[in-house]
């Protein structure tokens, strides 16, 4: 039968040698039904009688789809392959599965009736969209783009699937520049095991990026040891904020080992916890704890506490310890120059006692340096029940001064004593120093009991006593001597006045001295009345 040259979509020719061919339409053509093996080297001329081409053709279709011996397009049975011309695809409506072209100059492929992969005629490369592939102005010279959903959920993946047995790279994305020596790449790779997969970023010089499998990630190290790991192989680093300017940023870097955090700004640094201030280095270099500023000459300021922001400021100085020896340094507060050596201190030790939770006993010790001196010596002791001694080595001042702004009179005192007292605020005077250098002491009636006058004969009790002059034995003879008695002549006459007093070599002998006062007023008292009575005796014999 005549070839079919105007054939609908189904129609069939069967050609001399018995081969049936359907035609599937202009897309797709004629397909062979049935073969009939004459030979190799049949095929279907334009006229629709078999001839001789040769090479194993079987059908050949010229450029504008009849069939002649001017091949465009060959189907070989043997190789199963198309060859011999280009596949030009011309219509813009998408085939349930097959090429396309959705508009002038791009192709398209399509499955289950949608356009899955498009290349447009810059060669850009998109799949799931056209309209994306564009290089949007960037300056790209080919573009590869991935496209889902544009709304609802959505997701898309690419997969690189390899295989590696020992640790080492499976996967690479490579990224080149010019010459095949140009290239960063990131590599999925293998560790010790096979669910231990790495990913690592790596550029041209070598320096790189490895995010593990247990999501540490560690920049200039491939085994990083913790959540982020910075290392630059043994040498220093450094973690910048900010800008490239120098003084426009801050560092946190090591150098020489050691660990700096450095705000290159004129400004402050800053520590929060819970979103809350805790402390700052402001621009002028004090710590700053519990307060934002301050415009007092000062190296550290606290303000507040932990339990009251509004309340007293505290430094606590603690030894490392819960038992801590009689006469350890708990804590300390020392002040020196620039060799950091401390000439002046405020130390607090365990002052002897039971140390335990319910018993702390302790003292405070102040020192401080003499001139020609470079070591600090013990000034000012407070021992545990409040007792106090001062210590002075000075040949110009007195050990114990008492200023007062006040003038002359009994109205001001410059230093009082207290008895019966349970703080530093409250007790009853027994003693008062004026600032006219006039002295009290507590005699009032409401203080006392069992009252009673006292016994006659001090005036000849005092007849008994020698006033002596004298020298201390550490003042060199030629001194001016001192006025007064010896404690051991007075004890005989009367023992009640001596006290024992501390002595560098043992006890030594005091003489309660102010008691004397009350002596002399009573030997007075009587040496008055032997007075009066001799006068009325010699106003007798007068008038005889």
């Amino acid at each position: 039968m005549a070839f079919p040259i105007n054939p609908n979509p189904g129609d069939t020719y069967t050609d001399a040698y018995g081969t049936v061919w359907v035609y599937a339409g202009s897309v797709n053509g004629w397909y062979r039904q049935t073969v009939y093996p004459v030979n190799d080297t049949t095929y279907i001329g334009s006229d629709g009688a078999p001839g001789g081409a040769g090479g194993n053709t079987q059908v050949v279709f010229n450029d504008n789809g009849s069939l002649a011996g001017d091949s465009g397009l060959t189907y070989n049975k043997t190789t199963d392959a198309l060859s011999s011309g280009a596949f030009v695809p011309t219509g813009s409506t998408v085939p349930t599965n097959g090429v396309y072209r959705p508009s002038a100059n791009n192709v398209a492929i399509s499955t289950n009736g949608t356009g899955k992969i498009f290349i447009d005629s810059n060669g850009n490369l998109g799949i799931g969209t056209l309209s994306n592939i564009s290089p949007g102005g960037y300056g790209y010279a080919k573009w590869f783009g991935f496209t889902g959903a544009t709304s609802g959920d959505s997701s898309i993946a690419v997969d690189l699937r390899g295989s590696r047995t020992v640790p080492g790279g499976f996967a690479d994305i490579n990224f080149w520049h010019q010459s095949t020596s140009n290239r960063a790449y990131i590599q999925a790779r293998r560790g010790s095991s096979d669910s231990a997969i790495d990913l690592d970023f790596i550029t041209s010089g070598g320096a790189g990026m490895r995010l593990d499998s247990s999501g540490r990630l560690g920049l200039g190290t491939s085994s990083p040891g913790a959540s982020f790991h910075l290392s630059n192989g043994g040498g220093e680093v450094e973690f910048r904020l900010g800008n490239s300017v120098t003084t426009d940023h801050s560092r946190i870097y090591t150098s020489s080992n050691d660990l700096f955090i450095s705000n290159q700004r004129s400004a402050n640094l800053i520590l929060r916890t819970g979103a809350t201030e805790r402390a700052r280095i402001d621009s002028s270099g004090r710590l700053l704890v519990g307060t934002t500023s301050t415009s007092t000459a000062s190296t550290i300021t606290v303000q507040g506490n932990s339990s009251s922001p509004t309340g007293v400021g505290i430094i606590r100085a603690c030894i490392g310890t819960a038992s801590p020896g009689t006469n350890d340094e708990l804590g300390a507060f020392t002040i020196g120059d620039t060799a950091h050596t401390g000439v002046a201190a405020i130390i607090g030790n365990r002052d002897g006692g039971t140390w335990s939770a319910s018993s702390k006993p302790t003292r405070l010790v102040f020192s401080t340096t003499a001139d020609g001196a470079s070591i600090p010596t013990e000034r000012m002791r407070i021992d545990n029940k409040g007792a106090s001694s001062l210590f002075g080595s000075s040949t110009t001042a007195s050990v114990l001064s008492s200023r007062s702004v006040h003038g002359g009179g009994t109205t001001y005192t410059t230093f009082e004593g207290f008895r019966n007292a349970t703080s530093t605020t409250d007790g009853t005077a027994t003693f008062a120093v004026y600032t006219n250098g006039t002295y009290a002491t507590l005699s009032d009636q409401n203080q006392k009991k069992n009252i009673e006058t006292t016994r006659d004969g001090y005036l000849e009790d005092l007849k008994r006593l020698r006033v002596v002059k004298y020298n201390w034995n550490e003042q060199s003879d030629g001194e001016p001597k001192e006025l007064g008695l010896i404690a051991q002549e007075v004890e005989s006459v009367f023992p009640a006045l001596i006290s024992e007093l501390s002595g560098d070599e043992g006890p030594v002998k005091g003489i309660k001295a102010g008691v004397f006062t009350y002596m002399l007023i009573k030997a007075l008292q009587e040496a008055t009345q032997r007075i009066e009575t001799l006068e009325a005796e010699v106003a007798a014999l007068k008038t005889q």
